[in-house]
């Protein structure tokens, strides 16, 4: 290391975290203009957009602490951004990157699967009339997600002893039958 002390033997390691929970609350923001200004047209909307997104929102708060919740967050935003791009745009690779942007944002939380499908279901819906460009937009988003999911599979297995076993199964929470008070 750099043979620096400052405070406690973790509190290097909890600013790197907190700091990046800054940066993704920031990206966030960031790829809200740039999404909003591409939907309107209008840098002044898309201004008001990041700016209320930024301090109308939880964002905010959340950038302060090393929760998983503002890099979830940026790296959902991202995918969902890329991924519109990319069928308005007709760039096959940028679907690839959504992919990506959505396979992180799984790996950070499992649950972020459900739009990842969500935007797979919306690629499908707009890419309907061509079966060529269907196929193409399809194959290069499965890659990224295939991967993400493949190696979560193989982590659960090896740190909890079931592919499908996230390590909270054994949570009394997680039932259905769960009293909800």
């Amino acid at each position: 290391g750099l043979g620096l002390r400052i405070g406690r033997s973790d509190t290097i390691d909890k600013a790197a975290v907190g700091l990046g929970s800054a940066v993704a609350a920031a990206g966030i923001v960031w790829v809200a203009y740039l999404f909003a200004w591409r939907l309107s047209g209008s840098a002044v909307g898309a201004r008001r957009t990041a700016l209320a997104l930024a301090l109308g929102t939880l964002v905010w708060p959340y950038s302060k602490f090393g929760f998983n919740v503002a890099l979830t967050s940026g790296c959902l935003t991202a995918g969902i951004y890329s991924a519109w791009v990319g069928v308005r745009l007709d760039r096959v690779k940028t679907l690839a990157a959504s992919s990506a942007w959505l396979a992180w944002a799984f790996l950070t939380r499992h649950e972020m699967a459900v739009p990842a499908l969500l935007v797979a279901a919306w690629i499908i819906f707009e890419s309907r009339h061509t079966w060529r460009r269907l196929t193409e937009r399809l194959i290069w988003f499965s890659i990224p997600l295939a991967a993400a999911f493949a190696f979560w599979l193989w982590y659960n297995d090896v740190r909890f002893g079931s592919p499908l076993d996230p390590g909270n199964l054994d949570d009394p929470v997680v039932g259905f039958d769960a009293p909800i008070l």
